[in-house]
């Protein structure tokens, strides 16, 4: 199974249309945040993706959209926040609050976004690992990354592999 993880498109879907064109089998689209108004105009165009959001700092007016949520991705539960409401920057000591809210909800993986930064690493070990992804943004990166998105594929046994992907 296939899944992508997309942050901070900032109100415009052009890149995430040409990675959702990439990706055909793609079943899954997590979005976290920052342009969620955009991102759920596409379902339409996209009817065989399941389409699971949260707002960012950005998406004001978005009252459809948890900040925080829980997912299950394939037998998988996971994490998602846009980041900036569990103290997230660019790295660093929140790396511990995201690890500690995912353990605290059981979820193996968190999925953040607002740096406009990929970043992919574990914490932990065994029942007790996490791993937190950032795609870093798809329209607007920064320090000195490119436009990117992350893809989650799973081996529906519980593994799986995270990769980032440049538009």
């Amino acid at each position: 199974m296939k899944a992508l993880i997309i942050s901070d498109c900032h109100y415009s879907v052009e890149n995430v249309k040409t990675a959702l064109s990439s990706h055909p089998d793609a079943q899954f689209l997590l979005f976290l945040g920052d342009g969620c108004k955009e991102m759920s105009r596409l379902t339409d165009l996209y009817p065989r993706l399941a389409f699971v959001a949260v707002k960012g700092n950005c998406d004001f007016f978005e009252k459809d959209f948890p900040a925080v949520r829980t997912a299950i991705v394939d037998g998988i539960k996971v994490l998602m926040c846009h980041g900036n409401t569990m103290g997230v920057r660019h790295g660093g000591p929140e790396n511990d609050v995201l690890v500690y809210n995912s353990r605290k909800e059981d979820c193996k993986i968190c999925f953040f976004g607002h740096t406009h930064v990929p970043f992919y690493q574990s914490f932990g070990e065994g029942e007790d690992a996490v791993t937190l992804f950032n795609p870093g943004s798809i329209t607007e990166p920064r320090g000195r990354s490119e436009a990117s998105y992350g893809v989650m594929i799973t081996d529906g046994k519980g593994g799986f592999t995270l990769s980032h992907e440049t538009v």
